[in-house]
């Protein structure tokens, strides 16, 4: 019953957002614009090379010694195999943590209820967006210092309170052997991962902008959290535009609650691998 009342609201909700688009052509189209000269001007140049880099690193796994910088075990009772993927999500931010999670999920590496949390301790905004991106919006690069340092602090006590939820489940820490690849082949692989990853990123903030755009058309007096709400980078945006303490702590929210487009991305590499979102 309740499938089939979910399933009807679903369509009544879709069937409105297309009249929508209808009546409100204009701005759908306008905000996707805007959307896509965000990504290819701000999001993109700052995360392409960093993500091309990441994968490389992660592919010929040069992070292992470093992930042990990490702790995972005695801060967050996780395996030790988790250790270069909290460094990685924390480095590169968006959906990378994400990503690896899945991998080491779906090689059993670590249990459904360590993965869920991992996706959680290795997920916010990267430092290369953050500093680049927003603190070049606020005039003032310290100020995406100061959000990137909050971000890796929250995830960091969010892993240290929920330790206890991991104990029981962990006996040993797992460890994954990857398979050596050539320095050549990771280099393409990386480039052509990265640009794929670019469009996925590029198609949902266009998407979630637009359905901000037309949400803000019916409720102007909450453009703000709206805008927060649904697509970080663009709540961020907006919040520097506002300026003042309210665009600060709307900037400071969207990054930190990440928006339901985030919420989509790490969905897709999750779902697949049955890791919930909870």
């Amino acid at each position: 019953m309740k499938s089939k009342i979910l399933s009807s609201l679903t369509a009544i909700l879709l069937g409105l957002m297309l009249v929508f688009l209808l009546v409100f052509s204009d701005e759908a189209t306008e905000a996707a614009r805007n959307a896509l000269h965000i990504s290819s001007v701000s999001v993109i140049p700052s995360l392409f090379t960093y993500i091309v880099l990441c994968g490389v690193i992660t592919k010929l796994d040069l992070l292992s010694p470093l992930g042990r910088l990490i702790p995972a075990e005695k801060l967050f009772g996780l395996p030790e195999c988790t250790s270069p993927v909290i460094l990685m999500g924390l480095v590169c931010g968006f959906p990378v943590g994400a990503s690896c999670t899945a991998d080491l999920y779906s090689v059993g590496a670590i249990s459904k209820s360590d993965a869920q949390r991992l996706v959680a301790i290795s997920s916010c905004a990267s430092p290369a967006f953050l500093v680049s991106s927003v603190g070049f919006w606020w005039g003032d690069k310290r100020f995406g210092v100061t959000l990137y340092i909050c971000s890796v602090l929250t995830v960091l006590l969010y892993g240290v309170f929920t330790r206890k939820h991991g104990m029981s489940e962990n006996t040993a820490a797992s460890t994954v052997q990857k398979e050596k690849i050539p320095i050549a082949e990771a280099v393409c692989s990386s480039v052509s991962s990265a640009a794929l990853s670019s469009l996925n990123i590029t198609a949902y903030i266009t998407f979630f902008s637009v359905i901000r755009a037309l949400l803000v058309k019916l409720l102007p007096s909450q453009r703000l959290i709206i805008s927060a709400l649904l697509e970080f980078s663009g709540g961020a945006y907006t919040g520097a535009l506002s300026g003042g303490y309210a665009g600060a702590a709307v900037t400071g929210f969207a990054v930190g609650f990440a928006s339901l487009s985030v919420f989509m991305q790490t969905l897709f590499f999750t779902s697949h691998v049955g890791i919930g979102m909870k």
